[in-house]
């Protein structure tokens, strides 16, 4: 098994993930091994598949000291015209019709259904596989999930972020088993955040919220972690890891979080 990195890029190179300009790398990407398994029997019944992320030729300093996460999801879910989460869609010719332009001359995207990446709700979730990696390349969980895009007007940036979210239909559990914030708290669903509009130093959110914590303030805040992102083997750029505001984490904040999620 070789390092992947010398592969073409294939995802990076799709520029229907946005009604922006998107000019596809013009170098290969840093990449990772996908592995994907399943099984039959003999009757043809399918077993779930297991997956498996690889970093050939690599090492943990290669990523500035951030954790990885390793997201697979097959690519029609994704990319597809049809039934793609990410891309514009076959709404994309009446996007005329559903623009409105503000007093500063910007446009802004009415928030129907009209584009793929603008669908929202357990119709729009995609099941999805997670590796999450520490900053000394440990492997510290693989897991079976379900994937939507996140945000609002971010949604028609190229590098979007993602909700996750763990259900018991995809695994048999309600929650992720890794405390990412080392606080005991076992999410039902984190967010890979793309900086939402701080597309210039992805501070913003992580310095606002961080500031609140030695004010000791009666209010819930976000935790982040710092993660690079390889979206099916590609690399997808740098995010945020952070919980969201769901009832699990409102159980947790009021000392009463479901059994199934304690640490």
């Amino acid at each position: 098994m070789d390092d992947a990195t010398k592969r073409p890029n294939v995802y990076a190179n799709v520029r229907e993930i946005s009604i922006k300009d998107v000019v596809p790398p013009n170098y290969n990407l840093e990449k990772c091994q996908i592995i994907r398994a399943v099984a039959y029997d003999r009757n043809g019944n399918k077993g779930r598949e297991a997956c498996a992320s690889y970093f050939i030729g690599k090492s943990p300093s290669d990523f500035d000291g951030c954790n990885i996460v390793s997201l697979i999801v097959a690519p029609e879910d994704l990319f597809d015209n049809k039934r793609g989460i990410m891309v514009r869609g076959t709404g994309y010719s009446v996007l005329d019709a559903l623009r409105l332009c503000n007093h500063n001359g910007y446009h802004v995207l009415l928030y129907t259904e009209a584009l793929n990446y603008l669908w929202r709700g357990k119709k729009s979730e995609r099941q999805a596989y997670f590796h999450f990696f520490d900053k000394q390349g440990s492997f510290l969980q693989g897991k079976h999930c379900g994937v939507r895009m996140h945000g609002w007007s971010t949604r028609e940036d190229p590098q979007k972020a993602f909700s996750l979210f763990a259900r018991e239909e995809y695994d048999g559990t309600v929650c992720f088993e890794h405390p990412f914030f080392n606080d005991g708290f076992l999410p039902s669903s984190i967010v890979l955040f793309s900086g939402g509009q701080d597309k210039a130093t992805f501070l913003k959110d992580y310095l606002v919220h961080s500031l609140i914590a030695p004010y000791k303030l009666k209010f819930d805040y976000y935790k982040f972690i710092p993660t690079v992102l390889f979206l099916n083997g590609e690399y997808w750029g740098f995010y945020w890891i952070h919980s969201r505001y769901d009832d699990a984490f409102i159980s947790y904040k009021c000392g009463n979080p479901p059994s199934s999620c304690r640490n």
